[in-house]
């Protein structure tokens, strides 16, 4: 009820201080642009909204994000600002991804990359429950993500895998094997899926890849019959409706399709 007091009041600092999970949280991409200022000692231009679509927002990062993590200090800072925005947003629980690419940072190994995330949680906010995820991308080469899967699923550090990237880049298939080895290991399954695509492609995403949640997912809205079929198998949609919104996917809020995915039990 504090929560939708909050919202209602359109309180910020309340509506951080309520306990929270953040379950779509992508690495270096969670930080505040203010806290890059800072370290960067100028600006970070801001995107045109709404954006087009994915390819708008690769375009984006590419110009603008990306340059600033192509150095392992610009890494190590950058997760070091999306913990530090975890806490300011009063996060109790964090699931957040680290991409494959961020192993290339350390040819020393995996062991010393996992080293380094752990200290960034204990010196930043280790308060938080924290759930690692290893990001798989859609785009990324198959034989290089497989080698560092393996390698991360020695560490013992990982509890998630999530994947991403646009939907009809590759047969989701291809990814079926990352997907039954983290079943194996008993880590929780995720990936994009609906958020440009249809509503048949999150049923295929979570029926292939067997998962326990979708991120977006808002294609399901589409589908009566797909709201049902995933409400049946209590599979959880992470929506991220700014998101949606910047991106393109739906023209506002108020257009946004959370309202049918919830009186549809949709979570």
């Amino acid at each position: 009820m504090a929560f939708r007091q909050a919202l209602a009041a359109e309180d910020l600092d309340a509506l951080r201080s309520v306990p929270k999970g953040d379950l779509h949280c992508h690495g270096i991409l969670a930080g505040n642009r203010r806290d890059w200022e800072a370290w960067l000692g100028g600006p970070v231009p801001l995107p045109q909204l709404p954006m087009d679509g994915l390819s708008g927002m690769h375009r984006y990062l590419g110009e603008v994000w990306r340059p600033l993590a192509r150095t392992r200090a610009g890494m190590e800072f950058g997760l070091r600002a999306a913990f530090r925005q975890a806490r300011a947003d009063g996060v109790t629980v964090l699931e957040m991804s680290y991409d494959t690419v961020i192993f290339e940072f350390y040819p020393e190994g995996v062991d010393a990359a996992v080293a380094i995330l752990q200290a960034i949680h204990r010196a930043e906010a280790p308060e938080i429950d924290f759930r690692p995820e290893l990001g798989l991308n859609r785009a990324g080469d198959l034989a290089q993500m497989k080698a560092y899967f393996e390698k991360a699923e020695a560490t013992g550090y990982f509890r998630a895998v999530d994947l991403y990237g646009p939907e009809n880049l590759r047969d989701i298939r291809e990814f079926a094997p990352f997907y039954r080895r983290a079943k194996a290991l008993d880590w929780k399954r995720k990936a994009h899926a609906g958020e440009f695509g249809t509503a048949e492609s999150v049923r295929l995403a979570v029926e292939v890849l067997e998962l326990d949640a979708v991120q977006h997912g808002i294609g399901a809205a589409d589908s009566p019959e797909v709201m049902r079929w995933l409400r049946e198998r209590g599979v959880q949609l992470n929506v991220c409706p700014s998101s949606n919104v910047a991106l393109g996917r739906v023209p506002g809020l108020r257009e946004h399709p959370i309202r049918r995915l919830c009186d549809a039990g949709c979570g």
